[in-house]
């Protein structure tokens, strides 16, 4: 397994985690509504004997007045109606208890559901570029064959083309085609330049593929498709100045 398939592997598992964290947080809110929607019913439920303490009140003061006039004391008791009432009043308030209660544990799931799930999408975002720094590296190691092969073959050229050979008494310079000879200016300028337009393209398609990453784990690098013309335009290729993944 090679280091850019290990590094998939972790990002594969990373969104598989991101789905399952999903999961989770839409679960958790819909139990959450479910919830919020039980302490609505509980509040109209009690709303529905809020006459009962005024029909206490004004029955206590009924029995009052009874007994001040020497009626029987028997009467101060509550009716049965008003008693079971305040029985089914004192029950729903209990119940609404209950429910703010559930309610109040089920936003905390949500917000665990929520902070799990921004950990979750850290791990995708950082496993990603795991992907590309894996890719850069067997890129690297590549780039450097493939550097050290050119500056042997420069190396040669260059000598090749600096010699003045002697023969029968004259000498005899090497005279290269035009194409090699551009090719070995080029080379000898290459390090005294800035970032050149490939770079920037280079940037730009690496933006690209990390995007992709983010959703689809197996999403091929964009290198092999653009193809750089010797004008240094890249067939393909995004707007060189759109640099955001956002």
């Amino acid at each position: 397994m090679t280091v850019v398939d290990r590094a998939r592997t972790v990002l594969r598992q990373a969104v598989a985690d991101r789905e399952t964290a999903r999961g989770r947080l839409a679960l958790a809110k819909q139990a959450e509504q479910r919830g919020e929607e039980l302490c609505v019913l509980r509040k109209r439920e009690l709303a529905n004997f809020d006459d009962v303490e005024l029909a206490i009140v004004n029955f206590r003061a009924e029995a009052f007045k009874h007994a001040i006039s020497g009626a029987d004391a028997a009467g101060v008791e509550l009716p049965e109606d008003i008693a079971l009432r305040r029985a089914m009043r004192d029950a729903a308030r209990d119940h609404l208890s209950a429910a703010k209660a559930a309610y109040d544990g089920l936003v905390a799931d949500v917000a665990r559901a929520e902070n799990e799930l921004a950990e979750v999408n850290e791990k995708v975002a950082v496993a990603a570029i795991g992907v590309l720094v894996a890719e850069a590296v067997q890129q690297a190691g590549a780039l450097t064959k493939l550097w050290e092969d050119l500056l042997q073959n420069y190396d040669r050229l260059r000598a090749l083309a600096d010699c003045r050979l002697q023969y029968a008494g004259g000498l005899h310079p090497i005279s290269l085609p035009a194409n090699i000879t551009a090719a070995l200016k080029t080379m000898a300028e290459v390090n005294e330049k800035g970032p050149s337009q490939r770079a920037a393209q280079a940037a730009e398609l690496w933006c690209r593929w990390f995007k992709a990453l983010l959703d689809d784990p197996d999403a091929t690098e964009p290198f092999q498709q653009s193809v750089i013309s010797p004008g240094g335009e890249t067939a393909d290729a995004p707007d060189s100045r759109a640099r955001s993944v956002a």
